[in-house]
């Protein structure tokens, strides 16, 4: 009997604690789905607020859109207005407004028509500084051929005229965005004048439309006017890419007709200037929160980011350490589009090859990229058969190119037709470059990273490239093969250079030559822009990025 009360007992606590631990796991879940469902009703009214904003924009846009005339229907309405008004015969001098003689029309409803079309006139033009920023891109192009034309015959190279890039953009964006909307000052499409490279007859299949950003001047073209190295220096791509785009068919004031949209910020100037004044530590932090402002105003004041998250979004990253001066790029701009010099196989994680271009570095001499030196009589190239000159270790030694430069400067430096030299302040721009035209091959071991701008020059002057670093990507991968005018040697087998390249048979290397001497424009930035030149070639591959389906993974439709 005590044995079976026991036994009961037992049970009855069994149960007891099962029914507490059913009870917990309820309110665990309970909680856990109450957790649930309020992040998803956070996400669907977040983008419910973003649909809302989208379509408001829209309306409004549409509705002032559809109250706009083009510009091509403005100077029809205005030819018709003079000609009905103004065109009489000599004798008799007729009045204004009044019918010319033969024609049988009354003066009153002449009267009616001309004052009509007079007011027509004045509402579609609008005010005076509307025309003002209208038509401010066309006569900068005008001014800016104007100043080059005086500069080549006065025989100025290319390095003076790096300001020009300043003047074009400078007076093509309003960085007043708080107090004056973007739109409420332009027609609904005026795009900007072309130059010679973008007439229709030459485009060459680059037919998309980009809008460029209204960004405030001090994210681009005021810090020109402090530090002229941006111009000048291999990294001021990020200023000739937007200067050029501004310049192009390509260009629209209209959004809603553009395939891309590009965000004209000039990081890597930032970066030269924070480190400069800050150090690295704090330049890094302050160019951080410079670039999170910038994507304030593209995020807050326009609806184009949120439409696909950024993915049909053009940055401008100019030196090799490419989106990494953002810090926090991967929260922001990871699936944007990065036009960068910079495609190191290795770092899958900066760069994506399905979506973002190789450009080649910014050489900004006039004597490499207009071809005068390919003009010139031909050098003998017997004079050195392998050439370098450049830095070859830094402070921090080994570390600097994988320490792949010392070992080639002790191991060449007994042979007779090689040059493998540090860069001196005796050997100046135009030695180094004819030292390179005298030369049969040119040596490009990796630096800090695999892309060096040595490669472009050596192209524009006629000096094969021979290329030391293994995770490199070159531009236009995609439509063009690389070995038909480099030589490309593994990291590993550096020492062997010198005898690989005495291997390669006289027939290769006149191939070569010859193939560069069509191919080198293609990595020059030639001012004005041209059809065969980098930057009409980085659009091409850009083009080939278009997305049929631009929707996020976030939007929804009915």
């Amino acid at each position: 009997m005590r044995a079976t009360t026991s036994s009961l007992l037992f049970l009855v606590r069994l149960l007891a604690f099962v029914d507490v631990l059913l009870l917990f796991f309820a309110l665990l879940h309970c909680t856990r789905s109450t957790s649930y469902f309020s992040s998803l009703e956070t996400q669907v009214a977040l983008e419910r607020k973003n649909r809302i904003k989208w379509e408001t924009y829209l309306t409004k846009y549409r509705t002032r859109a559809s109250k706009r005339v083009s510009r091509e229907m403005q100077t029809v309405m205005l030819e018709r207005f003079l000609e009905e008004t103004e065109k009489c015969p000599p004798e008799p001098k007729c009045e204004k407004f009044k019918p010319c003689p033969g024609k049988r029309k009354s003066s009153s409803k002449m009267n009616h028509e001309g004052k009509s079309l007079k007011e027509k006139k004045i509402s579609l033009v609008g005010k005076e500084e509307d025309l003002e920023e209208a038509n401010a891109v066309a006569k900068v192009e005008v001014e800016t051929q104007t100043a080059e034309a005086v500069e080549e015959e006065e025989g100025k190279e290319g390095v003076e005229n790096g300001s020009d890039d300043e003047s074009i953009i400078g007076n093509t964006v309003n960085g007043d965005i708080e107090n004056k909307h973007y739109f409420d000052a332009i027609p609904r499409y005026q795009p900007g004048p072309a130059s010679p490279a973008f007439e229709p007859s030459s485009n060459d299949g680059v037919s998309f439309k980009i809008f460029v950003y209204n960004l405030p001047p001090k994210f681009h073209v005021e810090m020109l006017k402090k530090n002229k190295r941006c111009v000048t220096d291999q990294y001021g791509t990020e200023i000739r890419i937007h200067a050029n785009i501004m310049q192009s068919k390509m260009y629209t004031l209209d959004p809603l007709e553009a395939e891309f949209f590009y965000v004209p910020v000039y990081g890597e100037c930032k970066l030269f200037e924070n480190i400069a004044t800050l150090g690295a530590k704090k330049g890094l932090q302050e160019t951080n929160a410079w670039w999170l402002e910038a994507m304030k105003l593209v995020t807050d004041q326009y609806p184009f980011w949120n439409r696909t998250q950024g993915r049909d979004h053009v940055f401008t990253f100019a030196g090799a350490r490419g989106p990494h001066i953002f810090k926090d790029w991967k929260r922001h701009i990871k699936k944007s589009i990065f036009l960068t010099p910079e495609g190191d196989r290795s770092l899958s994680e900066q760069f994506n090859t399905w979506k973002d271009i190789v450009i080649p570095g910014l050489e900004p001499e006039k004597a490499f990229w207009s071809g005068s030196l390919r003009k010139q009589k031909e050098v003998k190239r017997a004079k050195t058969f392998a050439y370098f000159r450049g830095t070859i270790a830094n402070k921090l030694g080994k570390q600097y190119s994988k320490g792949i430069r010392i070992k080639m400067k002790e191991a060449f430096k007994d042979i007779k037709d090689v040059v493998f030299t540090e860069q001196h302040s005796s050997c100046d721009k135009t030695c180094y470059r004819e030292e390179m035209r005298a030369s049969t091959f040119c040596l490009c071991p990796r630096g800090w990273s695999p892309w060096t701008l040595r490669a472009y020059q050596a192209l524009m002057v006629g000096c094969i490239p021979v290329i030391i670093a293994d995770e490199i990507e070159f531009p236009y991968e995609n439509s063009f093969d690389w070995r038909q005018v480099s030589i490309k040697i593994p990291e590993k087998r550096h020492l062997e250079t010198i005898d690989i390249l005495r291997s390669v048979p006289d027939d290769v290397v006149e191939r070569k030559r010859k193939a560069m001497a069509k191919f080198w424009p293609s990595v020059a930035w030639k001012k004005p822009a041209a059809d065969d030149d980098a930057f009409h070639l980085v659009m091409k591959e850009l083009e080939r990025k278009k997305r049929g389906f631009k929707s996020s993974t976030f939007t929804f439709w009915k």
